[in-house]
């Protein structure tokens, strides 16, 4: 039984949403990913007037949310593999209080720099309903760039 936190942390690009599958697939365990809980909440809701504030209370209440679906998957004896986005502080400072009394062990991986072209990436991860060829994006492509990117990936 696997009850570890699995943090990932680490800029746009660099292939973590690649690595973070594979993770998941290897363990078997829960992922919980800031982009895909903002832009299915959120996005839909967008509007000329949303600011920086509008935007930082919805990532803390996901992030809120994000912890506890892990608190209650490690306690049932589940892996999570967590992506906080790239903004998120996961200092030990920022990290303390949400791990004093986390329920599992915690491991880190960090993407140790980003690719030649970092926003390709995050192009093809936000543009597959246009298929290959529209961006210049495979899926066999972006498992093997984040097959090579995982070297530099730390686990």
């Amino acid at each position: 039984m696997n009850r570890h936190l699995h943090l990932i942390q680490g800029p746009q690009g660099p292939g973590k949403a690649a690595y973070i599958r594979k993770l998941v697939a290897e363990l078997p365990g829960l992922r919980l990913c800031l982009d895909e809980w903002m832009g299915g909440l959120f996005v839909p809701d967008l509007t000329s007037d949303c600011d920086a504030v509008w935007l930082a209370a919805r990532i803390a209440r996901c992030h809120d949310l994000m912890w506890q679906m892990a608190a209650q998957s490690i306690v049932a004896g589940s892996a999570v593999v967590m992506d906080l986005g790239a903004q998120a502080d996961l200092s030990e400072q920022g990290l303390r209080p949400r791990l004093a009394s986390f329920p599992g062990g915690v491991m880190f991986h960090v993407a140790d720099g980003p690719p030649a072209d970092p926003w390709r990436n995050v192009r093809c991860q936000s543009e597959p309903a246009m298929g290959e060829g529209a961006t210049g994006c495979s899926t066999s492509l972006l498992d093997e760039e984040a097959a090579a990117h995982a070297m530099a990936l730390l686990r």
